[in-house]
């Protein structure tokens, strides 16, 4: 998620009398998505390097933010994960 997207959702969550809410896209995005992202917006030529999972890592992760997404108003929406990625790699160098 895009620093923005939490500091947002951070602020909001300050003006609700209490609750616990999840704070992401509700989009999976997984390494190998993370690695094209930044290969695709740094222009670099590289093929991603595999290795056995670790013990106790995490296979899948997404969270839900019905619940946060609820106080939002009407057509409020999270950047995608490629956003940062390219706005990072334009300012720089990048791979």
């Amino acid at each position: 998620m895009y620093v923005d997207d939490v500091t947002d959702a951070m602020l909001r969550a300050l003006e609700q009398h209490g609750g616990v809410f999840n704070i992401g896209t509700g989009v999976e995005t997984s390494v190998v998505d993370l690695f094209d992202a930044i290969r695709s917006a740094s222009g670099a030529d590289r093929e991603p390097a595999f290795a056995p999972a670790r013990f106790g890592e995490l296979q899948r992760s997404v969270l839900d933010p019905t619940v946060w997404r609820r106080g939002l108003p009407p057509g409020y929406r999270t950047v995608a994960v490629s956003t940062p990625i390219r706005l990072v790699c334009a300012g720089g160098p990048c791979g």
